[in-house]
């Protein structure tokens, strides 16, 4: 009865003190909480919990803080002993409940890119031979200093698609490097033969056409399945060979804790050859599109036109868990000849849902 008649008595004081003119023992918290709700605003976070409902919290506090006081006068030390201690942890639950609210919110990452576009020519005064550089780099954008999500996300796409090497720049250091790597790659190649044919006499009108080279990097960078971020690469370069060559490269990350996603993370043990079936499926679709055909119906029908005479589908770990299908990619020479290009096969969840470890 005591106890009841205190914690009435003490919301009471509360009350009076948040509704009324004494309001100064509430101000200190209740100001700091504004002001955090305020800079939220400023960063286009959403605020947390508690500091939407800062007034409420700031009563919960006195009158918690009363009842201490008035329990402090108890002369009967098992009601202490029973109270106190657990309202010092409804005060540091709700302090820690704040903090984990306010965590979450600094870790929203958002995309952002960077861009390169320039023509370096190998004989100064003259616009042949030349090597064009176009990069368009997608990477995530830290929402604070504490995001080491983004950043190790970041580092990962620069070293397993461009290179070890690459990893730990930043990515403004990563774009203005990887443009001087294939700038001096270009110097490397051919700026010695081209010297040498400019001593023996070669015309400009002479100028072999695999003395101009081509780079092309273009990156996207999405929201796919729950948690994971979908990232795809394209790069395009000619290198003085008989034709161009373009290479596509998917990645999965998740984003809680920025790991790199396989095939073996999302397939069930064993069931490797269900979910090749579907893919199959997919490919006797596409190959009948890219050949302007209906009549391949089958995996013999595939190998008639020159698709996996290699051997059997099997499943790569180019793959991308969008939103409603997994793609998976197969690039040229995977499975084709370099006419038929890139094979990108979508295969919908409904239709492999039950060997999938991911839902």
């Amino acid at each position: 009865m005591f106890t009841f008649q205190v914690f009435h008595s003490s919301i009471q004081s509360g009350c009076n003190l948040y509704g009324c003119k004494d309001r100064y023992f509430l101000f200190p918290m209740f100001f700091r909480f504004r002001i955090f709700n305020k800079i939220n605003k400023q960063k286009g976070r959403k605020p947390s919990f508690f500091i939407r409902n800062s007034g409420t919290y700031s009563i919960f506090v006195t009158t918690t803080i009363t009842i201490l006081l008035e329990l402090i006068k108890i002369s009967d030390m098992k009601v202490q002993k029973l109270l106190i201690p657990a309202l010092l942890f409804s005060l540091t639950a709700g302090t820690a409940f704040t903090g984990c609210s306010m965590k979450e919110h600094d870790n929203t990452s958002s995309t952002d890119s960077l861009d390169i576009d320039t023509v370096v020519y190998l004989n100064p005064g003259s616009e042949k031979p030349s090597c064009k550089i176009n990069i368009a780099y997608t990477f995530l954008k830290p929402a604070s200093d504490k995001d080491s999500i983004s950043r190790r996300i970041n580092s990962q796409i620069q070293s397993v698609i461009f290179g070890e090497q690459y990893a730990k720049l930043s990515p403004q250091d990563f774009i203005r490097t990887i443009s001087t790597d294939m700038i001096d790659n270009y110097n490397t190649d051919v700026k010695s033969l081209f010297v040498a044919d400019q001593k023996n006499g070669m015309e400009e009108k002479d100028i072999p056409a695999w003395y101009n080279y081509e780079y092309q990097i273009s990156t996207v960078m999405e929201e796919g399945l729950n948690g994971i971020w979908n990232y795809t690469v394209t790069n395009f370069a000619y290198t003085g060979g008989a034709h161009p060559n373009t290479l596509i490269r998917m990645l999965n990350f998740d984003k809680n804790d920025s790991r790199l996603l396989t095939a073996r993370d999302i397939i069930l043990a064993g069931k490797e050859d269900d979910v090749c079936k579907e893919i199959l499926k997919s490919l006797i679709q596409t190959a009948n599109t890219k050949l302007e055909t209906d009549t391949i119906t089958c995996l013999a029908g595939l190998q008639e036109n020159g698709i996996l005479q290699d051997g059997n589908l099997y499943i790569p770990e180019n793959f991308q868990l969008g939103k409603d299908a997994v793609t998976f990619l197969y690039n040229q020479y995977d499975i084709a000849p370099y006419y038929l290009g890139s094979f990108i096969l979508p295969v919908p969840y409904e239709s492999i849902k039950d060997y999938l470890k991911i839902k």
